[in-house]
């Protein structure tokens, strides 16, 4: 009897200690109403799971005014590091809650102004952050209005990139998970998936169109401000 309840506590320390058995691939597709793919980033909606171990960092450059890539997704503590590549100023913030932040005023072949930074964008992590808290993040520039990313962070590893067809592979938890997907203007969908897919996630309503927003001293954007630099 002792050693069958061994042996039962075995089998059940070894199903705790190992979820990535529990885990699988899923592929599937993201589509507009019409059925043509959509680049996306795509992800469980789930408040935990397996983290990746040492996540490289990522890039969003600012390059012709603009974000390159206008999305991207990473996990809680990833870093993303902002490069310019403009020889125009640009200042890098976000208001969102949990992962607000402000890099100040630089450009290209200029080292960051110390002044307009905090102590934890001074240094050799100049440019970079690391989000901590899981959401969305709407990234703009305080000098040019139109230009505008987005930033999905996840508190697990199951998340991927589609190709430029729309098509996703990514690891899923065991069970039925809902999936999200985020396009380059901020549209978002989901889809519940039960089975072993392929799964399809459908935007039905989507906009292009460069959502109005406020700076980062929560005023409106003033005509001419973008000349000033």
């Amino acid at each position: 009897m002792a050693d069958r309840l061994r042996f039962l506590a075995l089998i059940l320390t070894a199903a705790l200690c190992a979820p990535s058995a529990l885990a699988a691939q899923l592929s599937g597709k993201v589509v507009d109403a019409g059925g043509s793919g959509i680049e996306a980033v795509v992800w469980v909606d789930a408040p935990s799971g397996e983290r990746s171990k040492n996540p490289p960092t990522v890039e969003m450059k600012q390059e012709d005014k603009a974000f390159v890539p206008r999305m991207q997704i990473v996990e809680v503590g990833q870093a993303v590091r902002f490069p310019n590549e403009d020889h125009v100023f640009h200042n890098v913030f976000s208001a969102s809650k949990g992962n607000a932040f402000d890099l100040g005023l630089f450009k290209a072949d200029a080292k960051y102004d110390e002044k307009t930074l905090s102590k934890i964008e001074k240094g050799p992590e100049a440019g970079v952050v690391r989000f901590k808290s899981p959401g969305r993040v709407d990234v703009f520039c305080n000098i040019h209005p139109k230009m505008t990313a987005v930033i999905v962070v996840t508190p697990h590893e199951y998340h991927a990139r589609t190709n430029s067809d729309g098509e996703f592979t990514l690891k899923v938890p065991a069970g039925k998970v809902t999936l999200k997907a985020l396009d380059e203007a901020g549209n978002e969908a989901s889809a519940a998936v039960s089975g072993p897919g392929p799964a399809k996630i459908v935007f039905k309503d989507r906009s292009t169109a460069v959502k109005q927003h406020l700076n980062k001293q929560g005023q409106p954007y003033k005509a001419g401000d973008a000349d000033k630099y």
